[in-house]
């Protein structure tokens, strides 16, 4: 997976460890996608939470800053969920 897939569901996106997480006990995001140096403590956080939600959640070959950059945003990005189709 890629960091254009997520550029192509930008109007999709849930951006932040809190906002995922929310979303994922919610079932309201199919895909969790985290930078590269996420912390090991926030991704064993996001896949308990994907368990039972039945989310993916993948790792980018990114780093956060570069994350921020490719979905044009002014900060760094260590987490984003693409939305569930309704």
């Amino acid at each position: 997976m890629s960091i254009e897939k997520l550029n192509k569901n930008a109007n999709k996106l849930v951006i932040g460890r809190k906002e995922v997480l929310d979303a994922l006990k919610t079932g309201g995001v199919s895909e969790v996608f985290t930078s590269q140096n996420c912390s090991a403590g926030v991704f064993a956080e996001l896949l308990a939470a994907a368990k039972f939600s039945d989310a993916a959640v993948k790792r980018l070959e990114v780093g956060n800053d570069e994350m921020g950059a490719k979905l044009k945003q002014q900060f760094r990005i260590s987490v984003v969920g693409i939305k569930k189709q309704a």
